[in-house]
């Protein structure tokens, strides 16, 4: 089946995982052979619910396991059997689902021009913190986070700014209004996207990020801040942003911490497959600085406790050792006192197998 070249453009943009989402459609995260996967519990296809279909968290390429039904999918055939759209009416939910995301279909002059030049990121106007009288932003402040540690994180305030970009010739904006402006840097320091932190509580989407760049999930938050003269050598794998600061806060009280790095996966799970991919600055970390051990650090959870040995695993194929650090249950490192922190790093239980089994059991039972 031929497939526009514009239908082509405008699925490129559209993520595996916020499809799922946007639909309402059942699945869990697991690792496969070639990394994150999602777990379907019903073929769009077959009808099957039984758990047996698996696509991949950066492709979209899956397939279904169910009986005889034996499908293959890729993003277009995927929500072509999702949504019973054919033809027409298939390319505009494609279009529409893209556009959701800030794409814009080229027009016919841009077709054949150098499309894939990089944007420049410019973050929207706000306020550096501390701000000019030297306070710091009483959210911020409120959670622990100083001025001092404001400035060491690029952190900024958006009071009512705009975020105006340009996409295949399309001018485009995006609110930011009383929001904590965190910047987003590559390993190399490069800034590559940014998120908007709702301080509201009222906002429908607590963060915001910029359209038309690169997933904040390609990247490890921090990881630029890993020292490459061989002072570091674990990092300590958390959540969001909020408790990479939070967990880095905690470390700077013990002098003998100072060699392990907190960095950021934007999410409970680690994505791999690639050059672009949080494993693969992972492994950048290794043989450019020194990395050797990797501590988990997400909360207590079951299902928490699932992902990280799942990532974990796929971390020791890299060589690097792993270990699982466990907050009281349903805490994030920002939500506990620096002493805790630091406790469970220095409680963390290393990862093999049989330990993963052990602690997988020990956290059902409560």
């Amino acid at each position: 089946m031929a497939i526009k070249p514009e239908i082509l453009d405008a699925l490129e943009t559209i993520d595996p995982e916020y499809l799922l989402e946007r639909e309402g459609v059942n699945y869990t995260e697991s690792y496969g052979s070639s990394g994150l996967q999602f777990n379907v519990q019903e073929c769009p296809k077959c009808g099957g619910r039984d758990w047996k279909v698996f696509l991949n968290a950066e492709t979209g390429l899956g397939n279904c396991f169910h009986g005889s039904c034996s499908a293959k999918f890729n993003k277009f055939t995927f929500i072509m059997a999702l949504t019973g759209n054919v033809g027409r009416a298939l390319d505009e939910y494609i279009t529409s689902l893209a556009q959701e995301v800030g794409w814009r279909p080229r027009r016919r002059s841009e077709v054949s021009a150098a499309s894939d030049k990089q944007l420049e990121l410019v973050l929207p106007e706000s306020y550096r913190i501390p701000f000019a009288d030297g306070s710091n932003l009483l959210y911020l402040e409120n959670r622990g986070i100083t001025a001092d540690v404001c400035k060491a994180y690029g952190l900024r305030y958006a009071e009512k700014s705009w975020f105006n970009y340009e996409l295949n010739g399309q001018r485009k904006g995006q609110l930011y209004e009383q929001r904590v402006i965190i910047p987003v840097y590559d390993m190399d320091g490069q800034l590559v996207s940014f998120q908007g932190r709702d301080i509201t509580g009222k906002a429908e989407r607590k963060y915001l990020f910029p359209p038309g760049f690169a997933s904040t999930g390609r990247y490890l938050y921090n990881a630029n801040n890993f020292p490459s003269d061989g002072s570091a050598h674990t990092a300590i794998i958390n959540e969001g942003v909020f408790d990479v600061i939070a967990t880095d806060i905690a470390l700077r009280t013990q002098r003998d911490l100072r060699g392990v790095v907190p960095v950021g996966t934007f999410g409970k799970h680690l994505s791999a497959g690639g050059e672009r991919s949080q494993l693969a600055e992972l492994q950048r970390l290794k043989h450019e600085r020194g990395l050797k051990r990797v501590v988990f650090m997400w909360d207590a959870e079951v299902a928490a406790v699932d992902d990280a040995i799942a990532a974990a695993e796929v971390v020791r194929g890299l060589g690097l050792q792993t270990s699982l650090a466990l907050l009281p249950k349903g805490k994030d490192p920002n939500e506990v006192a620096p002493s805790v922190v630091c406790h469970a790093y220095r409680t963390a239980k290393p990862l093999d197998r049989l330990s993963a089994i052990r602690i997988k059991m020990a956290a059902r039972k409560g």
